[in-house]
């Protein structure tokens, strides 16, 4: 639990930021990171974004050495990751149930623009935007696959578990980065 896997140069703080988090931020890249390359061995496709929830982190992590145990206080759970296969109408429905929460649920590739009715606009992945009667391969945990914080939108999707416990994705990340460096760019952005 004491073995060193990487280093922090800033705090990552779960309670900092309203629609995003330096620490969710750094979870959802993480997943996206070590979870495509599983996909990719498995499919031969890529995942298109990562949707997880700002809940299932237990704590920050400081600045200074980030240890086995630092992951385990921040992903105490045996969550696993999956890959949900949605359609864009399904993909519509998790963005409102982002506005609708209000809570900064770790994102990554997915961006989009809260207008001032409250409703999404310029929904893309990766900078494209979104299309119509498409799929999209979503990268989740087991728990919110299942409907987990009232995630319904996924269930009843074709789901591919990929057995790798999140602990494993961020300790395997940590361990590859050495220096935790969060990607600031804005996921979700407010219309004035």
């Amino acid at each position: 639990m004491q073995t060193v896997l990487a280093v922090a140069p800033e705090p990552l703080e779960k309670m900092t930021g309203e629609w995003q988090t330096n620490i969710g931020c750094l979870m959802a890249d993480a997943s996206m990171a070590q979870g495509d390359s599983v996909f990719v061995k498995r499919t031969g496709g890529h995942l298109d974004f990562c949707l997880l929830n700002h809940g299932g982190i237990r704590a920050s992590i400081g600045k200074g050495n980030v240890t086995v145990g630092s992951v385990f206080e921040v992903m105490p759970f045996e969550n696993s990751l999956v890959v949900v296969t949605m359609p864009t109408a399904a993909v519509k429905e998790l963005v409102d149930y982002i506005i609708r929460e209000k809570k900064p649920h770790p994102l990554s590739g997915l961006s989009f623009t809260i207008n001032s009715s409250g409703k999404a606009e310029n929904i893309a992945i990766h900078g494209v935007p979104i299309q119509e009667n498409a799929s999209y391969h979503v990268l989740t945990s087991d728990y919110l696959s299942n409907g987990g914080d009232n995630m319904v939108f996924f269930q009843g999707q074709p789901t591919l578990t990929l057995d790798y416990k999140l602990r494993d994705v961020l300790i395997d990340y940590f361990r590859k980065s050495r220096t935790l460096k969060t990607r600031y760019e804005p996921r979700i952005t407010v219309e004035k």
